[in-house]
């Protein structure tokens, strides 16, 4: 159970900072001095590490969905 709680935190993790990458490419946050603020190379990471941790996440659902079955 421990290994999910820790995949859970991990995806929470990568789906923030994708989220993050991708407002800040999109110039709705951060300091524009930054070099990911208006830079649309920064939308395709956010996006892929949104990816990520939406697919870690499931993948730890699927193992409490899983474990659950079991017991």
């Amino acid at each position: 159970m421990k290994s999910t709680k820790i995949l859970y935190l991990i995806s929470g993790g990568f789906v923030f900072f994708g989220i993050l990458f991708i407002a800040q490419s999109q110039s709705f946050v951060g300091p524009t001095q930054s070099f990911m603020y208006d830079n649309p190379e920064w939308e395709v990471n956010g996006s892929i590490l949104l990816s990520i941790g939406i697919l870690i996440f499931l993948s730890a659902l699927t193992m409490t969905i899983w474990k659950n079955k079991r017991t």
